[in-house]
């Protein structure tokens, strides 16, 4: 989208339809709609019969970079090597290809000599298309059965485009076929918009087990990018990843790739060229970064690098330049800019070494300079009484962990119970809806739940569409949520989540389902924080290991727990199984005085991420056996008929249990976190305490009227799979 900024602190009159009004500072005039629901989100921090919380994420327009910038990125030369034979082996042309020799973690650093994975890599072309031959070090073989996760497990993830920064660009995951339950190399395509289908393309691979892992050699066919014309001197955008699964919760990575985010970013891809012979091996990795009072370019590169000295150009003009140092297993530099003229921003950069060899082109990170936005003035109204129109000004947040993004959000308070209202940003044209919940049950309330919600885009927005179609009055998620993992490189993960909520989430008449979420494992860094020896109790610490969880969702907000109450009729109770907070000891005191101060509400209901029953991995877990330890007692004390659970990528139901012992008075544990994501198979479902499981896809929907519950679970085909009480559906007043 085209975004045109006024200044920051200006004061601008903008015109609706409903009113006029001035907001203070301002908002923007634009060609397009102020509030993209491809990145909007309604959930609430308060009673929901009478508020709601309205937020979207905005892209900041940017200062102009500075005159004179560097050329565009120049290419690695891909040598010309003839007739090969793919064979895994590459023995007619691995001393000929183009050495790409710093195959290197997230953080720029090779894995030690003892390191589980390691991998060195040759790249080369001919007429039928580009080859690529990966030598994988890999003591553990791990892939992944299912083809949309491909990219998850043991092998490569490739991306190509017929030039940096465009749309024409596919994604390919390889595996190596080297784990006891796949005998032979497998791919999957991964459409991109603007690219071309995955039926339009091809591959050809091989692969071979190797002393210590495995070597896989790949062709990529130049009929998948049919505009390329293919000759010497032609350039085209490149990247990959050797990926490596070592458990459920082990993965690793190496890449070649210019800057973070780069998977999801065809701006940043490098730059080849096809070539009769082959360019400087690629031996190092440059990315700019902001720091409190500067920018900071960091050049990373192989050990044997020491000593020599880069420079970071702008154009002709050198602005910073040092020597190289020892620093583990690489060679290291930070090169602090100098500031840019003003009312400029350094734009493409270029790190050249001390020989004149071009090590890399780096653009400066998307949010410097980033012109920050004014609060926008949000108009909403009954549905049925659009003169009876109020404002609010949004609260305007930068995303520290996402440069250039912000946040706008507002609480509307005072609402009508179980009204429908619109909504718009003030000069936009476009309004949505949403509907505030009834003050009692005297009409059903159905609340669509699950967990593990995105491996990706269409499997996610797959069960988003079925449970529409029982028209959910919101959606709570149990954790999992992106798959992001707290990282800034994975934020195409969030991106594609947003678009799938935009996609999926918002009916015919606009009218937006609010979403509640826990948190998983795989909104944190780490996973599992709470037993770090680093653990701090503090918003700050909770903050830098899960970003965008606590920046991206109103409720529960810190400490990542919290209760939310629906009048006096129900309350959904959000935990945290260790991610950022120990699930003994202050979170189960709390627990205890939430439960205890709601005995008399009917319907409490928990929500959380690892199961204390799984159905896939051991019950005797760390977090699974905290669960049963600290929660399920006090689960029992105060009246909880059902709880949620997730975490296993299977569906579970199990019989009532109280004092971990079947009991018809006991507790109903159902999950077990399978909205978007690839299955599981079913380890425990001869366990005592199930009842039902499947290893399907799934969304539940939880019905309440009155003092019932009712439980319908429908698969990623919309197939009823399990239903409780299998005494039918609750639909009208008993």
């Amino acid at each position: 989208m085209t975004r045109a900024w006024t200044a920051r602190f200006a004061t601008t009159c903008l015109t609706a339809v409903l009113l006029t009004a001035c907001a203070v500072p301002v908002t923007a005039a634009r060609a397009d709609d102020i509030v993209d629901p491809h990145r909007l989100l309604l959930t609430w921090q308060r009673d929901p019969t009478s508020t709601m919380t309205i937020q979207w994420l905005m892209r900041a327009a940017f200062l102009p970079a500075v005159e004179n910038e560097a050329p565009e990125p120049r290419p690695h030369d891909v040598p010309y090597v003839g007739d090969v034979t793919i064979d895994a082996a590459g023995d007619d042309w691995w001393d000929a290809g183009l050495a790409i020799t710093f195959l290197a973690d997230e953080n720029h650093q090779l894995p030690a000599d003892e390191a589980d994975l390691t991998a060195d890599a040759r790249l080369a072309w001919n007429e039928d298309g580009l080859l690529l031959l990966v030598r994988v070090r890999d003591s553990v073989a791990v892939e992944m059965d299912e083809p949309s996760m491909f990219w998850s497990g043991d092998g490569l993830e490739i991306f190509v485009a017929d030039a940096v920064g465009s749309d024409y660009r596919y994604q390919v995951a390889v595996t190596p076929g080297t784990d006891p339950d796949h005998d032979a190399p497998r791919h999957n395509f991964y459409p991109k918009d603007g690219g071309p289908a995955a039926d339009d393309l091809t591959i050809q691979h091989a692969a071979r087990t190797s002393d210590d892992g495995y070597i896989l050699e790949v062709l990529l066919p130049w009929s998948n990018l049919p505009e390329l014309e293919v000759d010497r001197g032609t350039q085209f955008g490149f990247q990959f990843y050797v990926n490596d699964r070592d458990g459920d919760d082990a993965y690793q990575s190496l890449g070649i790739h210019p800057a973070r985010n780069a998977s999801g970013n065809a701006d940043v891809a490098y730059a080849f060229r096809l070539a009769d012979d082959r360019g400087t091996p690629i031996q190092t990795r440059a990315e700019v970064r902001e720091t409190e009072d500067a920018l900071v370019v960091s050049v990373h590169g192989r050990p044997e690098l020491a000593g020599r000295t880069v420079a970071v150009r702008s154009g002709d003009e050198d602005l910073a330049a040092a020597a190289l140092e020892p620093d583990g297993r690489r060679a290291s530099v930070e090169l602090t800019l100098p500031d840019p003229p003003e009312g400029r921003r350094w734009g493409r950069l270029e790190v050249v070494l001390d020989d004149a060899t071009s090590l890399a082109t780096i653009e400066t990170p998307a949010g410097v300079g980033a012109i920050e936005p004014g609060p926008v003035e949000l108009a909403y109204w009954p549905a049925d009484d659009p003169d009876a129109a109020d404002t609010l000004l949004t609260n305007v947040a930068r995303i520290e962990a996402w440069p250039g993004q912000f946040r706008h959000r507002v609480e509307i308070v005072g609402l009508e119970p179980d009204t429908a209202y619109r909504f718009k940003a003030v000069g936009d044209n476009v309004d949505h809806g949403f509907r505030t919940m009834p003050v009692n049950l005297d009409r059903p309330l159905r609340i669509a739940v699950g967990g593990d919600v995105r491996h990706n885009q269409t499997w996610m927005e797959r069960t988003n569409r079925v449970a529409m179609t029982y028209e959910p009055d919101f959606i709570v998620w149990g954790g999992d949520l992106a798959y992001a993992n707290g990282r800034e490189d994975l934020l195409h993960h969030w991106e594609e989540w947003f678009d799938a909520v935009g996609n999926t989430l918002i009916d015919d008449d606009g009218y937006v389902v609010p979403i509640i979420v826990a948190i998983g494992n795989h909104e944190v860094q780490g996973g599992f924080r709470a037993d770090d020896p680093d653990f701090q109790n503090t918003d700050e610490w909770r903050l830098g290991i899960a970003p965008y969880f606590y920046q991206f969702f109103a409720f529960p907000g810190h400490p990542g727990y919290g209760v939310l109450d629906f009048g006096d009729y129900l309350s959904i109770v959000l935990l945290d199984t260790g991610h950022a907070n120990p699930i003994a000891g202050e979170q189960t005191e709390w627990l205890s005085d939430v439960l205890a101060r709601r005995a008399d509400v009917p319907h409490v209901i928990p929500v959380y991420h690892v199961p204390g029953y799984p159905t896939h991995r051991p019950a005797r877990g760390g977090a699974e056996s905290s669960v049963r330890e600290n929660w399920m007692p006090l689960f029992e004390q105060y009246g909880v008929r059902l709880a949620f659970e997730n975490h296993d990528h299977t569906y579970k139901r199990t019989h009532p249990i109280r004092a971990g012992e079947l009991h018809p008075d006991g507790v109903v544990y159902i999950g077990d976190g399978a909205w978007g994501v690839g299955v599981r198979e079913l380890h425990n479902v001869d366990a005592w305490y199930i009842k039902r499981a499947e290893s399907q896809r799934h969304a539940i929907i939880l019905t309440l009227h009155g003092t019932h519950q009712h439980v319908l679970v429908v698969n990623d085909d919309g197939q009823v799979i399990d239903e409780y009480p299998d005494t039918g559906r609750v639909d009208a007043a008993e």
